[in-house]
């Protein structure tokens, strides 16, 4: 398999990383025209323009100078203005999972697709359902989202973090629903608790 991201001084450019600056520059300017506040732990979501202004090749490994290669891209931020998650938060999304899957493959962890192949194998759609679960799952202890996963019998790694044990349950048909009665303290017949689970491994 060819290498796209081609060679350098004879070397394999392994991978591309990414180097931003002016990012505060363009951003103070919009918060002049539009103001905004911004509280400790809040997030959001922010389109930049950029135009690249420097490539460079640095080593892969510091300690092999002559080995594999990474190619550094260096942008400058134009404007830039804070956007509704309605319009980019699907976007997101979709990295974050393309994220989590490689970094899950160079761990050594395979995932268990119970809905892509079996369903037809059409790629999944982002609702804004989905979007409320997440907002949902996104609001319990890191405890609950393992409890939960074990009750679906979902596979995770030790070293989980609470965003990626959110990212495997999202798609879990009738999640939210289970969680609401959890709070309500109402276990539905077609609803499985926590705390049934629990008792049955007792």
């Amino acid at each position: 398999m060819s290498n796209t991201l081609g060679e350098f001084e004879g070397a394999d450019v392994v991978r591309s990383a990414i180097v931003i600056t002016n990012a505060g520059d363009g951003l103070s300017e919009a918060v002049k025209v539009e103001p905004i506040v911004i509280h400790r732990g809040d997030t959001g979501y922010l389109v930049l323009e950029w135009e690249c202004v420097q490539v460079g090749f640095s080593p892969a490994d510091k300690h092999d100078p002559d080995g594999d290669a990474v190619r550094v891209q260096k942008l400058r931020a134009g404007t830039a203005t804070f956007v509704d998650k309605s319009i980019v938060g699907h976007l997101i999304a979709e990295q974050h999972e393309k994220n989590l899957k490689a970094a899950e493959e160079a761990a050594g962890i395979q995932r268990l697709d119970l809905d892509g192949d079996e369903a037809g194998g059409d790629a999944p759609v982002h609702t804004s359902e989905d979007g409320d679960t997440r907002a949902v799952l996104e609001g319990l202890t890191k405890s609950d989202l393992r409890a939960l996963c074990d009750v679906h019998d979902i596979v995770f790694g030790a070293k989980a973090t609470g965003a990626q044990l959110v990212d495997l349950l999202v798609g879990v048909p009738g999640i939210r629903a289970e969680i609401q009665a959890k709070a309500d303290g109402a276990t539905p017949d077609n609803v499985t608790s926590i705390d049934r689970a629990a008792d049955a491994g007792a």
